[in-house]
């Protein structure tokens, strides 16, 4: 995560996290993760927003921003449930990218949803079919490539 977070620049590139599974709470982010926390509607998935401040002047990751300490005492662990965080709708105006770097495939769903639910037995599938979903709705665009060099 801070190799990739290493390439983006902070004059152009506002950055957030969220987590899989989702936080109990703000104050418990760097707790082992519980799957559990998908079947609280209330659990944060974004835990740090978006942010600019991830690097020091010099250009290096600036270990008191909340971004990077975050990244550095988040533990791996738990299952994999994304459909639920693409659902939300995120900042009108601006261009929409999710990247997600995984473990592996969505592999649950929140047990408050009825075990029939595409949520529960077509996890993967169904966050596939949101993702595609939410891109036929907005704008075609072509965005530019660019590389940064230091």
């Amino acid at each position: 995560m801070e190799a990739f977070l290493a390439t983006m620049d902070p004059q152009a590139d506002n950055v957030g996290l969220a987590i899989l599974p989702p936080a109990k709470h703000s104050a418990s982010v760097c707790s082992s993760p519980q799957s559990s926390n998908y079947d609280d509607i209330n659990a944060p998935y974004v835990v740090v927003p978006l942010s600019n401040d991830y690097e020091t002047s010099s250009g290096a990751l600036d270990p008191s921003s909340r971004l990077v300490s975050t990244l550095r005492c988040v533990q791996a662990g738990g299952q994999t449930a994304y459909a639920n965080a693409l659902v939300a709708h995120g900042r009108p105006g601006v261009q929409k990218v999710i990247v997600i770097l995984s473990d592996g495939a969505a592999n649950t769903g929140p047990t408050y949803l009825s075990p029939s639910s595409p949520y529960r037995t077509q996890p993967c599938q169904t966050a596939v079919n949101i993702a595609n979903q939410r891109r036929s709705r907005r704008p075609a665009t072509t965005t530019p490539s660019r590389s940064r060099h230091r």
